[in-house]
């Protein structure tokens, strides 16, 4: 939902959102109905498929935690298949989120291309 919906009070002139409940002269944001601004790290996992050599690469859609952190890095080392990278959301969800994207599809992915590109590091 991205906005609100604004409905009558029964007992003030005040209306309010029929979905969260907030007050329309509210001044913050309501989780519910207003996008919450993107920071911190977004979680991305890269999985090769043993059997056919095709590799995917998507968003982890959870907060980065560092008990996630924790986890996935053990996960990756129990599983060779993923492999998890931790970027800033906002470089992620620019113009270089598809250069990511190019980098961590490649068959072999080196230190040195991580380099390269920036702002990425495996978790």
């Amino acid at each position: 939902m991205n906005h609100h919906e604004w409905i009558p009070s029964e007992n003030t002139p005040r209306r309010h959102c029929r979905h969260c409940g907030i007050y329309e002269d509210y001044t913050n944001k309501c989780p519910t109905c207003e996008p919450q601004e993107k920071t911190g790290l977004a979680i991305i996992c890269r999985e090769e498929d043993t059997q056919t050599g095709r590799i995917a690469v998507y968003e982890i859609q959870a907060p980065a935690t560092d008990s996630l952190l924790a986890k996935l890095s053990v996960r990756s080392r129990m599983n060779m298949e993923l492999k998890y990278y931790a970027v800033p959301r906002v470089r992620w969800e620019s113009k270089w989120g598809e250069d990511y994207k190019e980098v961590l599809q490649r068959k072999q992915i080196t230190v040195e291309d991580l380099r390269l590109i920036g702002g990425i590091v495996e978790v």
